[in-house]
């Protein structure tokens, strides 16, 4: 009995499944479908282009960027998320995030606010969001 324990499979924690024998066992994670990688590689490039835009902004403002509160920058940064998400890469790569002025990151964060309390990204917040990084 205790021979043959070695040749069944068994499962360890993480989805890691075991296989053959004892003294040549190998592990393997479960199946990721292309879809899930597909998902995280979208959500990756999502991350990515946040960032870089809001680093260009942060930059543009120099000391003056301690103005904006902590909640504020949050919020900056999920919009740019929302907006990333809901327009054409073209579109995004033609928007100058650095020489964004004051007024029109608190427009975005103003605009921001409005569509968390909705709850939903609307054509005409879009509109609006589209119309300020222009």
């Amino acid at each position: 009995m205790r021979q043959n324990r070695g040749l069944l499979a068994g499962f360890c924690k993480n989805n890691i499944t075991r296989h053959g024998h004892n003294s040549h066992q190998y592990a393997t994670m479960s199946r990721t479908t292309t879809e899930d990688l597909g998902r995280r590689r979208f959500q990756m490039q999502r991350e990515k282009a946040v960032e870089e835009a809001y680093e260009k902004i942060r930059r543009s403002f120099g000391e003056d960027w301690e103005s904006f509160s902590a909640e504020d920058c949050k919020i900056l940064r999920e919009v740019l998320g929302e907006i990333w998400i809901n327009v054409d890469r073209d579109c995004w790569k033609e928007y100058c995030f650095s020489t964004l002025s004051y007024n029109e990151v608190l427009s975005l964060i103003a605009v921001a606010k409005e569509v968390v309390s909705q709850k939903s990204m609307t054509k005409d917040a879009l509109a609006r969001l589209d119309e300020i990084l222009e």
